[in-house]
């Protein structure tokens, strides 16, 4: 079993603010503002945290979680509905013949 699993890719759900943004196309500062500490209810707009400790010695860093991220590319603008684009047509459009 253990030789099984050793060749299995690592799953990652947990990512950098860098690695994040370059995910979703965002800054990294974007994606810091969206950052939330972490709670087991999805919030919509928002980027879900851990602060984790990756080594026995290390210190801890914030990993952002990947569904979350994900989540960011499908949900709509905050902002509202699209704009939708208008055509101006004058009303009165003079003879173009002297």
């Amino acid at each position: 079993m253990k030789d099984i699993c050793a060749k299995l890719p690592a799953i990652n759900i947990w990512l950098s603010a860098g690695d994040a943004g370059d995910k979703i196309s965002m800054s990294r500062d974007t994606v810091e503002k969206r950052g939330v500490p972490w709670s087991d209810v999805y919030v919509p707009y928002k980027i879900r945290y851990k602060e984790l400790q990756l080594d026995a010695n290390g210190k801890t860093v914030r990993r952002y979680f990947e569904p979350d991220v994900e989540a960011c590319l499908k949900l709509p603008s905050p902002r509202g509905k699209k704009r939708q684009h208008i055509t101006m047509v004058p009303d009165f459009v003079p003879d173009s013949d002297p």
